[in-house]
């Protein structure tokens, strides 16, 4: 997925802090009241807009028209939360909105006390329980975490929680902030809105973007005291976590002033080298076409009080094959700032937690079938109750593939699904490919290598060394003939996938796996 001009959010919200005064406003003190804020209410606004080149796409294959699903799922889509409220004193937030796709809407509410987050949707048998760690993650919002999906991507791909990266965080914010150039065509004027305060917007299209993201790299990279600074804060944390890593990386720790030094010059290194070559990445053109235009208003005391944002992209490479244009909108809005506002409270009465739901099928299995929630599951997300990958190794590897499987203890039904190409065919044991259809319990094997499979009055017969199936008693070509490695019985994939009502999907530009589906 290509869509860069969302990933600019962050770079966007920052450019605005590292501004110099703007009349009333000083977004340098931004980041420090955010990561001081008590409590406040809020409410958000984002939503997406792509339009498709149904041309194109009749000339892709089957596996990239799929690479374009994330497209089709986003256009249209709107969440709105009508309430938020953060208290950051008692460690607690809620949510309630609304998520909209065409004529589907599907309200719902949050709750997250840091400890354990419930989520109640409509159409949802069961309130869902989110465990500790996942909680952690959406654990609100601060600065750039003010817009809450940002904050649990930012949380998700760190793999940490926000207490465990508070200062290294805000050490970060600090040293970005202090370098970020000023963005050109601003425009400052007094905000009456209720409040007294500055308004400041400005447009950013992507030769300015690019330009921006070079100099901020060329400011980081020669700003010596601060990322001498976040060398220390970067030492502290590692050394937090010392005792849970190996001895060697131990010895690293020992002596501070050298280790701090060996981290400053990594920092060194690496933005050094960005800065001479960011330009030239093939990371850059993905910001070709993508324009962002933004709006930002804080009050007297240097609060954030609103935002809105518009990014828009057109064409490769900012957007994939297939894509003409894409638009992302984002509106926030905040108030009731430290007045001591209480989150809404969710009973958990015959909640369900969000962990056991693994699978497609046991997550299809707490939703009603008749709610807007199912049919944007089913029908906007494609999800299906059988869905798996088939890694596809050498056929040689079989043998030893099995052994492996053997000495675990793990069945054939249980393992990963594998299998091997042989004449651009795939092949899997039709054992396993069955049990992950669901069919596990309805085959029966005999000594002479005849496999039968059963499902309701459907009956399929496989003979070793045969091309040819039985199919409720007629003989049907498979196209490949049935392997016996090691007693186990190989079938040609999509054969038996689509007689049993899947579909297989097959990468073009690889032949390391296949995606298997079936509802």
């Amino acid at each position: 997925m290509k869509i860069r001009f969302v990933a600019m959010l962050l770079i966007v919200v920052l450019i605005f802090s590292g501004c110099a005064s703007l009349g009333e406003l000083e977004p340098g003190k931004l980041a420090e009241k955010e990561f001081n804020l008590k409590s406040y209410e809020g409410k958000l606004t984002f939503g997406f807009e792509f339009e498709m080149d149904e041309k194109a796409v009749s000339e892709l294959s089957s596996y990239e028209v799929k690479d374009l699903d994330i497209y089709r799922y986003l256009n249209g889509l709107k969440l709105s939360l009508t309430s938020i409220k953060v208290n950051n004193a008692a460690g607690g937030w809620s949510v309630k909105g609304f998520l909209e796709k065409g004529n589907l809407k599907i309200p719902f509410d949050f709750y997250s006390s840091g400890e354990t987050a419930i989520v109640q949707i409509e159409g949802a048998k069961h309130p869902l329980v989110l465990d500790k760690g996942i909680a952690n993650l959406v654990k609100v919002p601060r600065m750039v975490y003010n817009v809450p999906f940002i904050g649990l991507l930012s949380g998700y791909f760190t793999g940490e929680t926000e207490s465990d990266l508070t200062k290294l965080w805000q050490e970060f914010v600090k040293l970005n902030i202090s370098n970020l150039p000023a963005p050109k065509g601003l425009t400052v004027r007094t905000n009456d809105n209720g409040y007294v305060g500055t308004q400041v917007a400005f447009s950013l299209d992507d030769a300015e973007l690019k330009q921006l993201i070079k100099t901020h790299l060329r400011n980081v990279a020669l700003d010596d005291p601060g990322l001498r600074k976040m060398a220390a804060v970067l030492y502290d944390y590692f050394a937090e976590q010392a005792d849970d890593t190996p001895y060697s990386f131990k010895q690293l720790l020992e002596d501070k002033q050298m280790s701090s030094e060996g981290i400053y010059g990594v920092e060194k290194a690496i933005l050094s080298y960005l800065a001479l070559t960011w330009a030239d990445e093939s990371e850059a053109r993905y910001l070709d076409g993508i324009r962002t235009d933004i709006s930002l208003t804080a009050d007297s005391n240097q609060v954030l009080r609103a935002l809105e944002m518009q990014v828009t992209g057109a064409n490769e490479p900012g957007m994939n094959q297939g894509v003409k244009s894409g638009k992302f909108t984002l509106s926030f809005q905040r108030g009731q700032i430290d007045q001591n506002v209480q989150p809404d409270l969710i009973e958990g009465k015959g909640s369900v937690m969000l962990y056991d739901l693994d699978t497609p099928e046991r997550l299809l299995d707490q939703v009603d079938e008749k709610s807007d929630l199912f049919r944007y599951l089913k029908y906007e997300l494609k999800l299906t109750k059988k869905s798996f990958s088939v890694s596809l190794d050498r056929k040689e590897d079989m043998a030893s593939m099995l052994e492996i499987i053997k000495d675990s203890g793990e069945s054939l039904e249980e393992a990963f699904p594998f299998g091997y190409i042989s004449d651009n065919m795939a092949y899997a044991p039709v054992k396993m490919l069955a049990a992950k259809l669901g069919y596990a319990s309805n085959m029966e094997e005999t000594s002479d290598g005849t496999l039968t499979l059963q499902v309701g009055a459907n009956k399929w017969t496989f003979k070793q060394d045969s091309k040819t199936a039985l199919v409720n008693g007629q003989p049907v070509d498979m196209g490949g003939s049935v392997e016996n490695i090691e007693g186990t019985l190989f079938v040609p994939v999509r054969f038996i996938v689509e007689q049993l009502g899947g579909n297989v999907i097959a990468d073009p530009d690889t032949s390391y796996y296949i995606q298997v589906e079936r509802d």
